[in-house]
């Protein structure tokens, strides 16, 4: 049974690091990005209502159409070298194409529906920007180590683990269903509630007084005493136990005839007066699993499943008597590349809301940015309100408006002339 231990402390572990699912692809070769989304117009019409929303002023026709649009826009970003392109994509037509080069004078921004125009921002205007988004980041933020962090949370936490694995009791093997599944061996942890916090606010006080975490600390400011987290030890060593909630931890495993545990959940309950704080965590299978269950107010839920091309997420939280459910497919490429789809449900409808996102290597840049023959408008100049280059990006605009909004037309005739049909007071349509 010492296998099962160790095989929780192995969990611990792991769960504090990400890998990637996939090598991420050779930017030097490029790297396309696309996403996309849908909207299921019926569930949020729904939810809006119940929200007290009035859309009664709204045709259902234009409802339609407005959400046929918005379920039919795409996005996607080519990377390659200094050069990138950014696609606004209609039924996967571009509607708009913006193109991007970084060169020794700084930045150039061209766009299809205004051949004519560049836009430049030069190298100085980058690093002023990038100067004071510098300053506006909290101080002290450059001091922080990240592996120094780690190392310091990281050996705390595995003697925690240690000083946790010490209060087990005898494995104890037979039949045990909890939550819903089955195991065949259980180890108690016979920690009692005050034993636990002690536990828990000690590891937490020496993490914080690592010299890792002053810079940390250093940005908090007095929004964290460590004083008042020594009057808060103290007072608690001084609580008569027989007073606190009682605390139930057991460690679950499925063990096979080598005794090898290839499933490991871990239950901890914290109880008085009828009220349970449940706390849930573990691997079953290739699912890693997480839960709280906070008295009778609500409740958070992980379930990870591990495939060997990625993992589906799943985060489960309800509250006030409402079921909030998101989740997460990824799924590495044969490409090299990843494909992601997330949705967001409510009280177990029809996803509110999915989103796409798709990572390939390679890229196209079908028109390089290039300022040469081209009326070109310095960020510069309109930061200070050149009178010429404000006027110059006004048309600009106003003429890449009505070029894409002409290439949507073509696209999608229908849903385009009953918005604009609405739009205008239902007078004839523009296109």
């Amino acid at each position: 049974m010492k296998k099962l231990l160790a095989l929780l402390l192995a969990l611990l572990l792991a769960t504090s690091c990400v890998s990637a699912l996939a090598a991420m692809p050779d930017l030097e070769n490029g790297v396309t990005v696309a996403a996309a989304m849908n909207f299921d117009a019926e569930a949020v019409m729904a939810l809006a209502t119940q929200a007290g929303e009035d859309f009664s002023d709204f045709p259902e026709e234009a409802m339609t159409a407005a959400f046929g649009i918005i379920n039919n826009l795409g996005v996607k970003a080519a990377v390659k070298g200094t050069d990138a392109q950014i696609d606004l994509l209609l039924k996967d037509a571009s509607v708009l194409a913006l193109n991007l080069g970084v060169n020794e004078s700084g930045i150039v921004v061209t766009c299809d529906a205004i051949p004519n125009y560049a836009f430049t921002i030069s190298a100085e205007t980058i690093q002023q920007l990038m100067t004071q988004i510098a300053e506006a980041m909290p101080k002290g933020l450059d001091g922080i180590d990240p592996e120094a962090l780690g190392e310091a949370i990281g050996s705390r936490l595995g003697a925690l683990i240690q000083e946790v694995l010490a209060k087990a009791g005898e494995t104890e093997t037979g039949s045990f269903s909890v939550d819903g599944m089955d195991f065949n061996a259980r180890i108690p942890l016979n920690i009692t509630t005050k034993e636990l916090a002690l536990l828990t606010m000690n590891f937490v006080k020496d993490v914080l007084n690592d010299p890792a975490f002053a810079p940390v600390l250093g940005m908090i400011g007095d929004q964290l005493n460590l004083g008042d987290l020594d009057e808060a030890i103290q007072e608690l060593e001084t609580l008569d136990e027989a007073q606190m909630p009682v605390t139930e931890a057991f460690v679950y495993g499925q063990l096979d005839e080598a005794g090898n545990a290839n499933s490991i959940y871990v239950a901890i309950d914290i109880s008085q007066n009828g009220q349970t704080i449940a706390t849930r965590g573990g691997m079953v299978g290739n699912h890693i699993l997480g839960s709280v269950k906070v008295l009778d107010q609500g409740s958070f839920k992980l379930d990870a499943e591990i495939k060997d091309n990625g993992a589906n997420v799943a985060f489960t939280v309800e509250a006030q008597g409402m079921t909030a459910l998101a989740t997460l497919d990824a799924a590495a490429r044969a490409d090299g590349g990843v494909d992601l789809r997330g949705d967001i449900s409510l009280n177990g409808s029809a996803p509110l809301f999915t989103g796409y996102l798709s990572v390939v290597p390679g890229a196209e840049i079908a028109a390089p940015a290039s300022a040469e023959g081209k009326i070109c408008i310095a960020l510069e100049d309109l930061m200070n309100n050149d009178s010429e280059a404000t006027q110059n990006a006004m048309t600009a605009l106003q003429s890449a408006a009505i070029v894409i909004m002409g290439k949507a037309m073509q696209v999608m005739p229908d849903e385009f002339n009953v918005i604009m049909t609405m739009v205008n007071g239902g007078q004839a349509q523009m296109y």
